[in-house]
């Protein structure tokens, strides 16, 4: 997180908006750290529990930073310009509709705003085992290959 903080340039008063929001550390580190205003947003209730948990421990500055929300983020609406940055980090495989949300996300950021995505990208799926088949299928990821990401990011 703090690689990514320094990366992009993160400044006092940033507003960023953090796509699976997990626990809560990164959303934590950016405000304490850089001063950024953060919006957790985490789909998994219990991860969102532990993450409001957590977030009782921090100083004040933090928690006055830190806004944590349990929702779908594609269920949400927020005006055109919200954030100077979006990020999200090993999320993009639980979304299904990755258009919508990359369309929410080029509607939130400001100009000139970044966006930041890490995933889990998939190769050839001839090549993939039943057993590996079988766990994707499980755990309901939607996985890409980089072309289609590439392909998802310039329709959006």
């Amino acid at each position: 997180t703090k690689e990514i903080g320094e990366q992009l340039q993160v400044e006092k008063g940033d507003k960023i908006l953090d796509i699976g929001s997990g626990i809560g550390g990164p959303a934590f580190y950016l405000a304490g750290n850089f001063g950024a205003y953060v919006t957790g947003v985490e789909l998994s209730a219990n991860m969102y529990n532990l993450s409001l948990e957590r977030l009782e421990r921090q100083n004040e500055e933090i928690k006055s930073r830190v806004e944590l929300i349990n929702a779908d983020v594609c269920s949400l609406d927020y005006p055109e310009g919200t954030f100077d940055i979006v990020h999200t980090r090993d999320t993009f495989l639980h979304i299904s509709d990755k258009a919508k949300l990359l369309e929410l996300t080029r509607k939130w950021l400001k100009p000139g705003g970044l966006f930041l995505i890490t995933d889990y990208c998939r190769g050839d799926k001839a090549l993939w085992d039943q057993a590996y088949t079988e766990y994707v299928e499980l755990r309901q990821y939607t996985l890409h290959t980089v072309e289609e990401y590439c392909e998802l990011l310039r329709g959006a």
